[in-house]
């Protein structure tokens, strides 16, 4: 009962801590394209306070392998604030990519927050690849940084669904916890960045968000549900590598590597970046949703090519709106009415081989 009151409390005041925020911060800026870090500071500020607060309760869960210590949460709170600190500091690009890797492996090796990617190597190697992982996510939302409300979309659908593998017993409660208030604490900045964004954020503020992803992922994925947060983030990982492999053509049209991704050639196309939201937000929730399944699917591959294969498709046809249906309903019944004709096709083949024999 105790802790579901702290969850609650915590809850509500994400919500409407960074509610109020933001609109206090709103009303001071004279143009609302300002690029500022004032917003993810709000964020962060509020979701540590919230967090602080639940770690007066007794979280541990001896069962499991991650578990969000007090030491470990001040750790990576302080990272977060030297982060914080220096997006109001004008560094070049290398010395924030050390300082990233930097304090992601402190956290990593001293609290082995550790992803198993190769369950024959030596921990080491695996301790190193996760720091790799913490990195190119605290990097990854300035991909997404063109459409200002995507990058806290992103990171509110993966820590959800953090949230939604607590419920049935998957994650620590403090990483359940932790990740509740950075979902609800993302939500007024998804409605403070919405089309026509009010609220920008600079490249630097977007690698604090990437860096409070990475967070989760690692201490989450350390319990051995990788591939279930590999689902949750399938639609930034194809971005990524989509946006790259036009990236390495070498071509001219391609070398931004900014105005590569799916999302960004559909705006230019004529789409409002509105409809790409909503759009992803429905690829995400299929994303939460297939991501908890896995936690109990009897394999780790079978789930994840399946919505590999979704997402692929779910972003062609956003590429390809002004082709598409109007709704998702009569895209799937395009979809499986294409199938089912060339199945018939096959049929028929199949029929016109026998009958000649």
């Amino acid at each position: 009962m105790f802790q579901t009151a702290i969850l609650l409390a915590g809850t509500v005041f994400c919500l409407l801590g960074c509610f109020a925020g933001l609109s206090l911060y709103g009303k001071r800026i004279a143009s609302p394209d300002t690029f500022s870090p004032v917003p993810v500071i709000i964020f962060c500020v509020v979701v540590l306070i919230a967090s602080a607060a639940a770690f007066l309760y007794e979280w541990q869960d001896y069962d499991f392998v991650s578990d969000l210590s007090a030491a470990s949460f001040a750790a990576a709170g302080t990272a977060t604030v030297v982060l914080l600190v220096c997006s109001f500091l004008r560094i070049p690009g290398w010395f924030r990519l050390l300082l990233i890797a930097a304090l992601s492996s402190v956290i990593v090796f001293f609290f082995s927050a550790t992803i198993t990617f190769l369950p024959q190597a030596p921990s080491w190697v695996n301790a190193l690849l996760t720091v790799a992982l913490w990195t190119v996510l605290s990097f990854a939302l300035r991909l997404l940084g063109s459409n200002s409300a995507l990058p806290g979309i992103e990171l509110a659908s993966v820590c959800f669904g953090a949230f939604l593998l607590w419920i049935i017993s998957v994650l620590p409660a403090a990483v359940g916890t932790m990740a509740l208030f950075m979902a609800v604490a993302a939500v007024p900045l998804i409605a403070w960045s919405w089309y026509p964004s009010k609220l920008r954020l600079p490249d630097a503020s977007l690698d604090v968000l990437g860096f409070l992803l990475g967070w989760i992922v690692v201490f989450s994925s350390a319990e051995g549900t990788f591939s279930c947060f590999y689902i949750f983030m399938l639609y930034l990982l194809i971005e990524i590598f989509w946006a790259l492999g036009k990236k390495f053509t070498f071509l001219p049209s391609f070398s931004d590597i900014r105005t590569n991704p799916a999302y960004y050639r559909a705006e230019l196309s004529g789409l409002s970046p509105a409809l790409i939201n909503g759009q992803i937000i429905r690829i995400n929730f299929l994303l939460v949703m297939f991501g908890c399944f896995q936690a109990f699917a009897p394999n780790g591959y079978s789930v994840p090519l399946f919505c590999t294969l979704l997402v692929i498709w779910q972003i062609y046809r956003l590429l390809n709106w002004n082709a598409s249906p109007d709704t998702l309903k009569q895209a799937n019944k395009e979809f499986i009415g294409g199938l089912k004709q060339n199945i018939d096709s096959l049929k028929n083949s199949f029929q016109k081989t026998d009958n000649r024999k």
